[in-house]
Formats: structure tokens, C-alpha cells, sequence
């Protein structure tokens, strides 16, 4: 009696082997994709489009509201993030449809098929598969080619897409593959919030830091934190091979389970090990300070014009740059007659100190523009971070009131001339109800009337005795009303003599 050619793998796989099959090899694989297109018809995969898309437009937009402009980083971050989304549906929608075939008797029916047991669980997940990236990818397409049309500099980082579309991919396995052990109808909401916890709680939850690198989500989000530096690419390979091993374990065993014979048996304890291969690098892979590997920006061209001073901006903010030159020269200009300004204004995008002659600034996605900086660049002008640092050491890194006096002037002066109101003053940051221009809370002059006990310096948060500090506060009251009194002659021969020392934080209250 004649063997039909496929009996050899259905007898290790499953599958009733089929005679009129086994005339021709190539009867398998039409086979499959039969199976696989009858499966993408009638798995529900088409209502995946409308959600992803959605959600990935709303996370997109989102990403974006705290940017000037319209950023590749952001964008991607948008379309990294729904993965928290998306994952949780594909792997809900994926139990579901496995549930609905076992109560059916779908999947006996599928056992009689002209193929492999083996690749009718590739054709289920693959006709899963299908929307899933369809409704992915193409929303990103989408939102990446909107960005294209907005952008004026740099260009997309594609490998958090991809990482992303691979987990989606290793989602609909893993549903698949409980539904069928599990049919019940409860499992595919239980599993859309395990699958939600699996993905976010790693970088979500300090105490599982150490296997934040095993979610998707924790290479995503360490290179997408920062939209114009660069970042650390080296656990992309290896998180790809943690997610393909472990997509296919999950399919080995669904094969393993439906046909009970040995050789799925022993390739999934082989895909078992080399999950846990896969896994162990990313264990412990960078945790607390060295999350992100790199902080240096990403090499650019500054783009300056010169006025009152020279301003610089970032290529990629090149539409904001004439609304940010027209700002901070008018900012600058009350101290145009100061002989020691010589300052050159340079949009900051990474976290080093800028020298001593450089004023940085960032701009933020802020709708007046212009309200934002003349908060932040006086506060900026008035401060040489360097000269700080080295003579009030561990107590660098807020302004003295000498400094913050004259930063609010600025401020003021900016404020009468254009009449804006800033978003942000010294009063609005305070941690008290005063009334003065600059609490005595926001300056150096106020750290001995602070309090951060345990609890509070957990949550980042101090208590300032008001009534303690309530004498240097009308010292820092007086001299402010000093200094806003002075004519425009008296005020420049202070700052002319006081300039350097001011900036290195070496100007007494008087």
C-alpha cells in the first residue's frame, strides 16, 4: 500500500492525512493559504482598522503637546504607545475567535484538512496576523507621512515601529493559543487586562525595573524620551529575538497541544530554551541612571541670526525661529547698554551645562510662545551656572534673590513693553501665599527656612516656614523695591558693576 506524501509530517504534527492530497506537494500550501484567507474573512480582524487607528492619531496628537513643533520623535512615540492599546485587543480578539472555533467545532473540522496540523496554526494566526499590521503599519504610515509633510529637519527612528508590530504579532499568539485551551467567553476580557498589565507594569512599577526590558514597551520607551538626542539602540536585536522566540514557543505550543505527538513536543522545549537565552540579557539591562545610554544631541547646524544678540535655534524648530529671535531680543534689550553683555542665546536640547557666555533655553509647546520665554530666559541671563556650581557648591542650582530681583525686572519690563501676561512668575511657583515679586522660597536665601522631611522628599515635596524666613523675606522685599526704582542711568552703572559677580551668585542682599 502507497504512503501519501504528506503522512510523514501529519503523522509527527497532526492532521488526518488526505490521499488525494498527497498527489502533489503543493497541495499544502494552497491549502494553507485557503485556510488562512477563510480565517482573516471571518476572524473580526477589519474592526481592528478603526480602533488602532484612533488610538494611534489621539496618541500621536498627544505626544506632540508639549512640543513647539511637529517632531519625528514624538510621532514615533505616538505610534510606539499604542501598543498598549493595540496589544491588549489583538490579544483579546485573538482568545476570542480560537474560544468561538473550539465551542464550535471548528477546530475538529480544521483536523481533517489537507495539510499539517502545524500549518493550520500558522494559517489561524497569520489570517490574525494580517489586520493586525495592516491596521498597524498603516496608521503609522499614515502618521509618519504626516509628519514628513510638517518636519524641516532629521528623520524617522523606525526600529520602535517595528519592535512594536513584532509584539503585536506575538499578542495574537499567545491569545490564540489560550483561547484554545481555555475556550471560556470571560477569557478574552481577563486576558486584554493581563496582557495591558504585562506590557505597561514593568516600566511602570519601580520593583519590576529589573525586567522592564523584557515588556516591549521598555526599549520604546527608552529611546523616545527625548525628541532631539541621541539614544541607545544596542537592545533592539536582542529584545527582537526575545520576542520571536517567544512567539514561537507560544505556536509550538498550540501544535504541541493540539496533536500530542513528540517532535512539536521536543521543538517546543528547544524554543523554550532559547526564549530563556533570549531573555537573559535583558534581565537587569540598563536600570536606574544608565536607562538611557546616551545624552548627547544628535549632531546638528544651529541656525543664528543677529539683533540686540545672537540667537540660536535647533534646525527642526526652523518655523518658530523668527517668533523666538523677536522675543528674546526684546528680552534682552534693557540690558543692550550693559558693557559686559555679551551673551549668545542657544536653544538647549540636551543636559549638559552650557558655558558661560552661552544662555540656554527650551521651547515648549506653549501657545503664546513668547509668555514662556520671558519667564524662563531671564531667569536664564541672570545665572552662570558654571561660576555658581563652583563657589555655593551643593547649593547650586536655584537663583540667589540678588539674581531673581533682577530676572524679574526683566520679566516685568518684557511684560510692559509687549503686554503679555506670562503664564508662569515666581509667585505662581512659590510654596507660600506671598504676595512679593520673589518669594523668599524660590531663592538660595530661603533653603534654611525648608523642611524636606523623608515623606516629603519621597514625593518631591518640602514645607517652607513662612514665618520663620518672614525677616529675610522683607529684606528680599526691600531690595526688590530698590532695585525697580532706580532711574534707567543708576541701574545701569549698578549692572556694569555688578554684572560678572551677579551671574556667579556672589551679589549680597544690600
Amino acid at each position: 500500500m502507497s504512503t501519501p506524501a504528506l503522512s510523514g509530517p501529519n503523522r509527527f504534527f497532526g492532521g488526518t492525512p488526505d490521499r488525494s492530497a498527497g498527489r502533489s506537494v503543493l497541495s499544502a500550501p494552497r491549502a494553507a493559504a485557503a485556510l488562512w484567507w477563510l480565517a482573516a474573512k471571518r476572524n473580526g480582524g477589519l474592526f481592528l482598522l478603526p480602533v488602532i487607528a484612533a488610538a494611534m492619531w489621539w496618541l500621536v496628537r498627544d505626544s506632540h503637546q508639549y512640543q513647539a513643533v511637529v517632531l519625528w520623535m514624538p510621532t514615533v512615540q505616538g505610534v510606539g504607545n499604542s501598543l498598549v492599546v493595540a496589544g491588549p485587543l489583538v490579544a483579546a480578539l485573538a482568545s476570542w475567535i480560537a474560544g468561538r472555533s473550539r465551542r464550535r467545532g471548528m477546530t475538529d473540522l480544521l483536523a481533517t484538512a489537507p495539510l499539517p496540523g502545524g500549518w493550520a496554526v500558522v494559517a489561524e494566526w497569520l489570517g490574525i496576523v494580517a489586520w493586525v499590521l495592516l491596521a498597524y503599519l498603516g496608521s503609522a504610515g499614515v502618521a509618519l507621512l504626516w509628519t514628513a509633510t510638517e518636519v524641516t529637519w532629521g528623520g524617522p527612528v523606525l526600529w520602535p515601529i517595528i519592535v512594536a508590530a513584532v509584539a503585536l504579532a506575538v499578542c495574537a499568539a499567545g491569545g490564540l493559543f489560550l483561547g484554545n485551551v481555555w475556550p471560556n467567553r470571560f477569557l478574552p476580557p481577563l486576558l486584554a487586562i493581563a496582557v495591558a498589565a504585562l506590557i505597561v507594569a514593568p516600566i511602570g512599577v519601580r520593583q519590576l525595573d529589573r525586567v522592564k526590558m523584557l515588556s516591549p514597551m521598555g526599549p520604546i520607551d527608552s529611546a523616545v524620551r527625548e525628541p532631539l538626542v541621541q539614544v541607545d539602540d544596542r537592545v533592539v536585536l536582542p529584545h527582537l529575538l526575545w520576542l520571536t522566540a517567544l512567539g514561537l514557543t507560544l505556536l509550538l505550543a498550540l501544535v504541541a497541544w493540539r496533536s500530542g505527538r513528540w517532535l512539536p513536543r521536543v521543538l517546543l522545549m528547544a524554543s523554550v530554551l532559547a526564549a530563556v537565552f533570549a531573555a537573559n540579557p535583558l534581565v537587569g539591562y540598563e536600570t536606574g541612571s544608565d536607562d538611557v545610554r546616551a545624552f548627547e544631541p544628535i549632531p546638528y547646524e544651529p541656525q543664528c541670526a543677529t539683533d540686540v544678540v545672537t540667537v540660536c535655534v535647533h534646525p527642526a524648530y526652523e518655523r518658530r525661529h523668527g517668533e523666538v529671535v523677536t522675543a528674546i531680543n526684546a528680552i534682552a534689550q534693557p540690558l543692550a547698554d550693559i558693557d559686559r553683555v555679551t551673551m549668545r542665546f542657544e536653544q538647549s536640547v540636551g543636559w549638559d551645562s552650557p558655558p558661560s557666555d552661552v544662555v540656554s533655553f527650551y521651547l515648549y509647546g506653549d501657545e503664546m510662545l513668547d509668555g514662556s520665554l520671558a519667564h524662563q530666559v531671564p531667569m536664564q541671563i541672570v545665572a552662570d551656572w558654571p561660576a555658581m556650581a563652583a563657589h555655593q557648591g551643593p547649593a547650586a542650582g536655584g537663583l540667589t534673590a540678588a539674581q531673581a530681583i533682577v530676572a524679574a525686572w526683566l520679566t516685568r519690563e518684557y511684560e510692559l513693553r509687549t503686554g503679555i501676561e506670562t503664564p508662569l512668575s515666581f509667585t505662581d511657583m512659590s510654596m507660600n501665599e506671598s504676595a512679593s515679586i520673589v518669594p523668599l522660597s524660590m531663592v538660595v536665601e530661603g533653603l534654611p527656612f525648608l523642611s524636606c522631611h523623608q515623606e516629603a522628599a519621597q514625593t518631591q515635596g518640602c514645607e517652607f516656614d513662612a514665618v520663620a524666613g518672614r525677616e529675610v523675606q522683607a529684606r528680599v522685599d526691600a531690595a526688590t523695591e530698590r532695585f525697580l526704582a532706580m532711574d534707567s542711568a543708576t541701574r545701569r552703572a549698578w549692572l556694569n558693576a555688578n554684572w560678572t559677580d551677579l551671574r556667579a551668585g556672589q551679589v549680597a542682599l544690600e
